[in-house]
Protein backbone atom coordinates (compact mmCIF):
# COMPACT_ATOMS: atom_id res chain seq x y z
CA UNK A 1 0.00 0.00 0.00
CA UNK A 2 1.40 3.38 -1.04
CA UNK A 3 1.55 6.22 1.46
CA UNK A 4 -0.67 9.29 1.20
CA UNK A 5 2.28 11.44 0.14
CA UNK A 6 2.74 9.44 -3.05
CA UNK A 7 -0.99 9.04 -3.73
CA UNK A 8 -1.57 12.80 -3.74
CA UNK A 9 -0.88 13.86 -7.31
CA UNK A 10 -1.05 17.58 -6.50
CA UNK A 11 2.34 19.25 -6.14
CA UNK A 12 2.81 22.07 -3.69
CA UNK A 13 5.04 23.81 -1.16
CA UNK A 14 5.91 21.56 1.78
CA UNK A 15 8.38 23.86 3.54
CA UNK A 16 9.98 27.30 3.35
CA UNK A 17 13.34 28.47 4.68
CA UNK A 18 13.40 32.27 4.61
CA UNK A 19 12.43 33.02 0.99
CA UNK A 20 13.43 29.61 -0.36
CA UNK A 21 10.65 27.08 -0.92
CA UNK A 22 10.77 23.29 -1.07
CA UNK A 23 8.21 21.54 -3.28
CA UNK A 24 6.91 18.05 -2.67
CA UNK A 25 8.14 17.13 -6.16
CA UNK A 26 11.66 18.29 -5.17
CA UNK A 27 11.68 15.89 -2.22
CA UNK A 28 10.42 12.99 -4.32
CA UNK A 29 12.98 13.75 -7.06
CA UNK A 30 15.78 13.70 -4.49
CA UNK A 31 14.53 10.34 -3.24
CA UNK A 32 14.50 8.94 -6.76
CA UNK A 33 17.98 10.30 -7.58
CA UNK A 34 19.25 8.64 -4.39
CA UNK A 35 17.87 5.30 -5.56
CA UNK A 36 14.96 5.07 -3.11
CA UNK A 37 12.27 2.74 -4.55
CA UNK A 38 8.87 4.42 -4.31
CA UNK A 39 7.07 1.08 -4.05
CA UNK A 40 7.92 0.40 -0.40
CA UNK A 41 5.34 0.04 2.35
CA UNK A 42 3.52 3.15 3.54
CA UNK A 43 5.30 3.54 6.89
CA UNK A 44 8.82 3.12 5.50
CA UNK A 45 8.23 5.44 2.57
CA UNK A 46 6.69 8.19 4.70
CA UNK A 47 9.56 8.00 7.17
CA UNK A 48 12.11 8.26 4.36
CA UNK A 49 10.18 11.14 2.79
CA UNK A 50 10.36 13.04 6.10
CA UNK A 51 14.07 12.26 6.44
CA UNK A 52 14.75 13.68 2.97
CA UNK A 53 12.59 16.74 3.65
CA UNK A 54 14.43 17.48 6.91
CA UNK A 55 17.79 17.07 5.18
CA UNK A 56 16.71 19.51 2.46
CA UNK A 57 15.62 22.00 5.14
CA UNK A 58 19.02 21.67 6.85
CA UNK A 59 20.73 22.27 3.49
CA UNK A 60 18.62 25.39 2.90
CA UNK A 61 19.43 26.69 6.40
CA UNK A 62 23.15 26.31 5.70
CA UNK A 63 22.72 27.86 2.25
CA UNK A 64 20.96 30.93 3.64
CA UNK A 65 23.76 31.42 6.16
CA UNK A 66 26.42 30.90 3.48
CA UNK A 67 24.83 33.49 1.18
CA UNK A 68 24.92 36.03 4.00
CA UNK A 69 28.63 35.40 4.66
CA UNK A 70 30.52 38.06 2.68
CA UNK A 71 33.80 36.18 3.11
CA UNK A 72 32.62 33.34 0.87
CA UNK A 73 32.68 33.38 -2.94
CA UNK A 74 32.26 30.41 -5.25
CA UNK A 75 34.48 30.24 -8.34
CA UNK A 76 32.17 29.68 -11.32
CA UNK A 77 34.98 28.02 -13.27
CA UNK A 78 35.24 25.43 -10.51
CA UNK A 79 31.46 24.92 -10.64
CA UNK A 80 31.63 24.33 -14.41
CA UNK A 81 34.57 21.95 -14.02
CA UNK A 82 32.74 19.93 -11.37
CA UNK A 83 29.58 19.95 -13.51
CA UNK A 84 31.48 18.67 -16.56
CA UNK A 85 33.02 15.88 -14.49
CA UNK A 86 29.66 14.99 -12.96
CA UNK A 87 27.95 14.88 -16.37
CA UNK A 88 30.66 12.59 -17.75
CA UNK A 89 30.22 10.25 -14.79
CA UNK A 90 26.44 10.15 -14.92
CA UNK A 91 26.43 9.60 -18.71
CA UNK A 92 28.91 6.73 -18.24
CA UNK A 93 26.72 5.31 -15.47
CA UNK A 94 23.49 5.28 -17.48
CA UNK A 95 25.21 4.20 -20.71
CA UNK A 96 24.91 7.17 -23.07
CA UNK A 97 23.68 10.74 -23.34
CA UNK A 98 20.63 9.49 -25.20
CA UNK A 99 19.72 7.17 -22.32
CA UNK A 100 20.20 10.02 -19.83
CA UNK A 101 17.78 12.22 -21.80
CA UNK A 102 15.29 9.36 -21.86
CA UNK A 103 15.63 8.70 -18.12
CA UNK A 104 15.05 12.36 -17.17
CA UNK A 105 12.63 13.15 -19.99
CA UNK A 106 14.47 16.47 -20.30
CA UNK A 107 16.99 17.97 -22.70
CA UNK A 108 20.71 17.97 -21.87
CA UNK A 109 20.52 21.72 -21.32
CA UNK A 110 17.74 21.30 -18.72
CA UNK A 111 19.60 18.46 -16.98
CA UNK A 112 22.82 20.49 -16.83
CA UNK A 113 21.00 23.54 -15.49
CA UNK A 114 19.46 21.44 -12.71
CA UNK A 115 22.78 19.90 -11.68
CA UNK A 116 24.71 23.17 -12.00
CA UNK A 117 22.38 24.79 -9.46
CA UNK A 118 22.79 21.80 -7.15
CA UNK A 119 26.59 21.88 -7.47
CA UNK A 120 26.82 25.65 -6.93
CA UNK A 121 24.71 25.45 -3.77
CA UNK A 122 26.67 22.44 -2.50
CA UNK A 123 30.01 24.22 -3.00
CA UNK A 124 28.71 27.29 -1.20
CA UNK A 125 27.62 25.15 1.75
CA UNK A 126 30.92 23.27 1.76
CA UNK A 127 32.89 26.51 1.99
CA UNK A 128 30.70 27.79 4.81
CA UNK A 129 31.01 24.54 6.77
CA UNK A 130 34.78 24.46 6.23
CA UNK A 131 35.11 28.01 7.54
CA UNK A 132 33.19 26.99 10.64
CA UNK A 133 34.71 23.56 11.28
CA UNK A 134 38.02 23.67 9.40
CA UNK A 135 40.60 20.89 9.50
CA UNK A 136 40.05 18.94 12.66
CA UNK A 137 42.68 17.06 14.59
CA UNK A 138 41.83 14.20 16.90
CA UNK A 139 43.96 13.02 19.78
CA UNK A 140 44.95 9.46 20.61
CA UNK A 141 42.64 9.65 23.62
CA UNK A 142 39.70 10.65 21.38
CA UNK A 143 40.37 7.75 19.01
CA UNK A 144 40.59 5.25 21.85
CA UNK A 145 37.39 6.62 23.40
CA UNK A 146 35.61 6.41 20.03
CA UNK A 147 36.75 2.81 19.54
CA UNK A 148 35.72 1.69 23.01
CA UNK A 149 32.33 3.40 22.65
CA UNK A 150 31.41 2.19 19.15
CA UNK A 151 33.51 -0.95 18.52
CA UNK A 152 30.48 -3.25 18.58
CA UNK A 153 28.65 -1.22 15.93
CA UNK A 154 31.54 -0.30 13.63
CA UNK A 155 31.38 -1.63 10.06
CA UNK A 156 33.50 -4.58 9.05
CA UNK A 157 36.70 -3.97 7.15
CA UNK A 158 35.85 -5.04 3.58
CA UNK A 159 37.67 -7.92 1.94
CA UNK A 160 40.66 -6.93 -0.18
CA UNK A 161 41.78 -8.66 -3.34
CA UNK A 162 45.02 -9.10 -5.28
CA UNK A 163 44.41 -10.14 -8.88
CA UNK A 164 45.07 -9.54 -12.55
CA UNK A 165 42.42 -9.38 -15.25
CA UNK A 166 42.28 -9.38 -19.04
CA UNK A 167 38.93 -8.01 -20.17
CA UNK A 168 37.83 -7.79 -23.80
CA UNK A 169 34.71 -5.89 -24.89
CA UNK A 170 32.28 -7.77 -27.10
CA UNK A 171 31.96 -5.68 -30.23
CA UNK A 172 29.91 -6.08 -33.36
CA UNK A 173 31.34 -7.83 -36.39
CA UNK A 174 32.72 -6.07 -39.45
CA UNK A 175 29.63 -7.24 -41.35
CA UNK A 176 27.26 -5.63 -38.81
CA UNK A 177 29.21 -2.38 -38.94
CA UNK A 178 29.05 -2.34 -42.72
CA UNK A 179 25.31 -3.07 -42.67
CA UNK A 180 24.59 -0.10 -40.39
CA UNK A 181 27.01 2.17 -42.22
CA UNK A 182 25.27 1.41 -45.53
CA UNK A 183 21.89 2.35 -44.00
CA UNK A 184 23.34 5.71 -43.03
CA UNK A 185 25.00 6.22 -46.41
CA UNK A 186 21.61 5.70 -48.03
CA UNK A 187 20.00 8.31 -45.72
CA UNK A 188 22.86 10.74 -46.39
CA UNK A 189 22.28 10.38 -50.12
CA UNK A 190 18.59 11.18 -49.60
CA UNK A 191 19.52 14.28 -47.55
CA UNK A 192 21.95 15.45 -50.23
CA UNK A 193 19.12 15.06 -52.75
CA UNK A 194 16.82 17.33 -50.72
CA UNK A 195 15.13 15.04 -48.18
CA UNK A 196 14.32 16.57 -44.78
CA UNK A 197 16.88 15.69 -42.09
CA UNK A 198 14.23 16.19 -39.40
CA UNK A 199 11.75 13.84 -41.07
CA UNK A 200 14.36 11.14 -41.64
CA UNK A 201 15.36 11.41 -37.97
CA UNK A 202 11.71 10.97 -36.94
CA UNK A 203 11.29 7.99 -39.26
CA UNK A 204 14.57 6.14 -38.82
CA UNK A 205 16.67 7.33 -35.85
CA UNK A 206 17.10 4.83 -33.02
CA UNK A 207 17.66 7.50 -30.36
CA UNK A 208 14.38 7.64 -28.38
CA UNK A 209 15.42 10.84 -26.60
CA UNK A 210 15.72 12.97 -29.75
CA UNK A 211 13.91 11.09 -32.52
CA UNK A 212 10.52 12.76 -32.11
CA UNK A 213 12.21 16.20 -32.12
CA UNK A 214 13.89 15.56 -35.45
CA UNK A 215 17.11 14.43 -33.77
CA UNK A 216 17.58 17.75 -31.94
CA UNK A 217 20.27 17.53 -29.23
CA UNK A 218 20.24 21.19 -28.19
CA UNK A 219 23.38 23.13 -27.23
CA UNK A 220 26.31 21.52 -25.42
CA UNK A 221 29.99 22.11 -24.66
CA UNK A 222 32.94 19.85 -25.37
CA UNK A 223 33.15 16.89 -23.03
CA UNK A 224 29.40 16.26 -22.97
CA UNK A 225 29.09 13.62 -25.71
CA UNK A 226 31.32 10.88 -27.07
CA UNK A 227 34.75 12.26 -28.11
CA UNK A 228 34.41 10.69 -31.57
CA UNK A 229 31.06 12.46 -32.03
CA UNK A 230 32.36 15.83 -30.87
CA UNK A 231 35.51 15.62 -33.00
CA UNK A 232 33.30 15.60 -36.09
CA UNK A 233 30.49 17.86 -34.83
CA UNK A 234 32.75 20.74 -33.75
CA UNK A 235 34.42 20.80 -37.18
CA UNK A 236 31.25 20.97 -39.28
CA UNK A 237 29.99 24.10 -40.99
CA UNK A 238 26.50 25.34 -40.10
CA UNK A 239 23.83 23.19 -41.84
CA UNK A 240 26.50 20.72 -42.98
CA UNK A 241 25.74 17.01 -42.47
CA UNK A 242 28.54 14.61 -41.61
CA UNK A 243 29.40 11.25 -43.11
CA UNK A 244 28.42 8.27 -40.92
CA UNK A 245 30.33 8.79 -37.66
CA UNK A 246 31.12 5.82 -35.41
CA UNK A 247 30.86 5.99 -31.60
CA UNK A 248 30.73 3.16 -29.02
CA UNK A 249 26.96 2.76 -29.51
CA UNK A 250 26.65 2.96 -33.29
CA UNK A 251 26.74 5.36 -36.23
CA UNK A 252 25.47 8.94 -36.40
CA UNK A 253 24.65 11.40 -39.15
CA UNK A 254 25.34 14.77 -37.52
CA UNK A 255 23.94 18.11 -38.64
CA UNK A 256 25.38 21.33 -37.20
CA UNK A 257 22.62 23.86 -36.51
CA UNK A 258 24.52 26.62 -34.69
CA UNK A 259 27.94 27.39 -33.23
CA UNK A 260 28.58 29.84 -30.34
CA UNK A 261 32.01 30.35 -28.79
CA UNK A 262 32.52 27.17 -26.74
CA UNK A 263 29.27 25.35 -27.54
CA UNK A 264 27.36 23.99 -30.52
CA UNK A 265 23.80 22.95 -31.38
CA UNK A 266 23.38 19.73 -33.37
CA UNK A 267 20.85 17.23 -34.61
CA UNK A 268 21.66 13.59 -35.30
CA UNK A 269 20.29 10.36 -36.73
CA UNK A 270 21.47 7.33 -34.77
CA UNK A 271 21.61 3.71 -35.84
CA UNK A 272 22.71 1.24 -33.19
CA UNK A 273 25.30 -1.44 -33.90
CA UNK A 274 24.20 -4.74 -32.35
CA UNK A 275 26.34 -7.62 -31.19
CA UNK A 276 25.41 -11.27 -31.79
CA UNK A 277 26.03 -14.67 -30.21
CA UNK A 278 28.81 -15.16 -32.78
CA UNK A 279 30.55 -12.05 -31.43
CA UNK A 280 30.32 -13.43 -27.89
CA UNK A 281 31.78 -16.77 -28.98
CA UNK A 282 34.62 -15.06 -30.89
CA UNK A 283 35.79 -13.14 -27.79
CA UNK A 284 35.37 -16.24 -25.59
CA UNK A 285 37.63 -18.21 -27.94
CA UNK A 286 40.25 -15.44 -28.00
CA UNK A 287 40.41 -15.50 -24.20
CA UNK A 288 40.52 -19.30 -24.12
CA UNK A 289 43.64 -19.12 -26.29
CA UNK A 290 45.24 -16.58 -23.92
CA UNK A 291 44.32 -18.87 -21.03
CA UNK A 292 46.15 -21.83 -22.56
CA UNK A 293 49.25 -19.70 -23.24
CA UNK A 294 49.53 -18.17 -19.76
CA UNK A 295 48.05 -20.75 -17.37
CA UNK A 296 51.46 -21.60 -15.89
CA UNK A 297 53.03 -18.18 -16.33
CA UNK A 298 51.51 -15.47 -14.05
CA UNK A 299 54.21 -13.01 -15.09
CA UNK A 300 53.24 -13.30 -18.74
CA UNK A 301 49.56 -12.95 -17.80
CA UNK A 302 50.29 -9.75 -15.84
CA UNK A 303 52.21 -8.32 -18.80
CA UNK A 304 49.31 -9.05 -21.15
CA UNK A 305 46.84 -7.55 -18.65
CA UNK A 306 48.82 -4.28 -18.80
CA UNK A 307 48.85 -4.39 -22.61
CA UNK A 308 45.08 -4.92 -22.79
CA UNK A 309 44.52 -2.11 -20.28
CA UNK A 310 46.22 0.32 -22.67
CA UNK A 311 44.51 -1.18 -25.71
CA UNK A 312 40.93 -1.03 -24.42
CA UNK A 313 41.14 1.46 -21.51
CA UNK A 314 38.94 -0.86 -19.43
CA UNK A 315 39.21 -3.03 -16.30
CA UNK A 316 42.22 -4.94 -17.63
CA UNK A 317 45.30 -4.62 -15.42
CA UNK A 318 47.12 -5.74 -12.28
CA UNK A 319 45.46 -4.87 -8.94
CA UNK A 320 46.79 -4.90 -5.38
CA UNK A 321 44.75 -4.61 -2.15
CA UNK A 322 41.56 -3.63 -3.96
CA UNK A 323 38.54 -3.05 -1.74
CA UNK A 324 35.57 -5.22 -2.75
CA UNK A 325 33.43 -2.08 -2.99
CA UNK A 326 35.71 -0.71 -5.73
CA UNK A 327 35.15 -3.44 -8.31
CA UNK A 328 32.24 -4.46 -10.56
CA UNK A 329 29.98 -7.16 -9.15
CA UNK A 330 30.82 -9.69 -11.84
CA UNK A 331 34.55 -9.48 -11.03
CA UNK A 332 33.86 -9.81 -7.30
CA UNK A 333 31.66 -12.85 -7.97
CA UNK A 334 34.42 -14.58 -9.92
CA UNK A 335 37.03 -13.85 -7.24
CA UNK A 336 34.78 -15.03 -4.43
CA UNK A 337 34.47 -18.40 -6.19
CA UNK A 338 38.20 -18.69 -6.92
CA UNK A 339 41.00 -20.53 -5.23
CA UNK A 340 44.13 -18.51 -4.51
CA UNK A 341 46.80 -18.44 -7.23
CA UNK A 342 44.38 -19.73 -9.85
CA UNK A 343 43.68 -18.59 -13.40
CA UNK A 344 39.92 -18.68 -14.01
CA UNK A 345 38.17 -19.71 -17.20
CA UNK A 346 36.66 -16.95 -19.40
CA UNK A 347 33.47 -15.41 -17.94
CA UNK A 348 30.96 -12.91 -19.29
CA UNK A 349 29.66 -9.95 -17.30
CA UNK A 350 25.94 -9.65 -16.54
CA UNK A 351 24.82 -8.20 -19.88
CA UNK A 352 27.44 -9.99 -21.99
CA UNK A 353 29.00 -6.73 -23.12
CA UNK A 354 32.46 -7.98 -22.11
CA UNK A 355 34.28 -11.19 -21.29
CA UNK A 356 37.31 -11.68 -19.05
CA UNK A 357 39.80 -14.06 -17.51
CA UNK A 358 41.08 -13.36 -14.00
CA UNK A 359 44.20 -14.57 -12.21
CA UNK A 360 43.34 -14.63 -8.50
CA UNK A 361 46.40 -14.23 -6.27
CA UNK A 362 45.07 -13.89 -2.72
CA UNK A 363 42.13 -12.47 -0.80
CA UNK A 364 42.19 -10.83 2.63
CA UNK A 365 38.83 -11.80 4.05
CA UNK A 366 36.40 -9.36 5.68
CA UNK A 367 37.43 -8.59 9.26
CA UNK A 368 36.41 -6.52 12.29
CA UNK A 369 38.20 -3.25 12.98
CA UNK A 370 41.12 -3.67 15.34
CA UNK A 371 42.67 -0.74 17.21
CA UNK A 372 46.18 -2.09 16.63
CA UNK A 373 45.82 -2.98 12.93
CA UNK A 374 43.37 -0.32 11.74
CA UNK A 375 44.49 2.86 13.50
CA UNK A 376 44.32 5.00 10.34
CA UNK A 377 40.75 3.93 9.61
CA UNK A 378 39.71 4.58 13.21
CA UNK A 379 41.28 8.03 13.07
CA UNK A 380 39.12 8.83 10.02
CA UNK A 381 35.97 7.51 11.73
CA UNK A 382 36.73 9.56 14.86
CA UNK A 383 37.33 12.70 12.84
CA UNK A 384 34.11 12.20 10.87
CA UNK A 385 32.12 11.75 14.09
CA UNK A 386 33.62 14.92 15.53
CA UNK A 387 32.80 16.87 12.35
CA UNK A 388 29.24 15.53 12.32
CA UNK A 389 28.68 16.54 15.95
CA UNK A 390 29.95 20.06 15.25
CA UNK A 391 27.80 20.33 12.11
CA UNK A 392 24.66 19.30 14.04
CA UNK A 393 25.38 21.99 16.62
CA UNK A 394 25.93 24.56 13.87
CA UNK A 395 22.63 23.73 12.14
CA UNK A 396 20.71 23.84 15.44
CA UNK A 397 22.22 27.23 16.19
CA UNK A 398 21.32 28.58 12.73
CA UNK A 399 17.76 27.23 12.92
CA UNK A 400 17.07 29.37 15.99
CA UNK A 401 17.62 32.52 13.92
CA UNK A 402 16.21 31.34 10.57
CA UNK A 403 12.57 31.50 9.47
CA UNK A 404 11.34 27.96 8.80
CA UNK A 405 7.75 27.00 8.02
CA UNK A 406 6.18 23.60 7.28
CA UNK A 407 3.07 23.32 5.10
CA UNK A 408 0.51 20.52 5.23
Amino acid sequence: MQCAIMQDAVDGIVAAVEDRIILKSDVILNMQLSGVPLSQNSYTLERMYNDFLNQMIDDKVLLVAAEQDTNIAVDNNMVDARLDEYMKNIITEVGSEEQLIQAFNKSIREIKYYYRTQIYDAMLREMYIYNYIGDLDVSRKEIELFYNTYKDSLPMMPAKYNFSIIEIPITASIEENERVKNIQKNLLEQINNGASFDQLAKDFSEDPGTRLNGGDQGYYKRGTLFPEFEEVAFNLEINEVSNPTKTPIGYHLIKLIDKQKDQIHTKHILHLVNTSVDDEIRVFQDLTQILSQTENDPGMFDSLATVYSKKFNNNSGVYTDIDETQMPNYIKKILNNSNEYTLNKPSYNEDKSKCSIIYAYNIQQQSTLNIDKNWDELEVYTKNKKQTDLLIKLIDKLKHKTFIKYYN
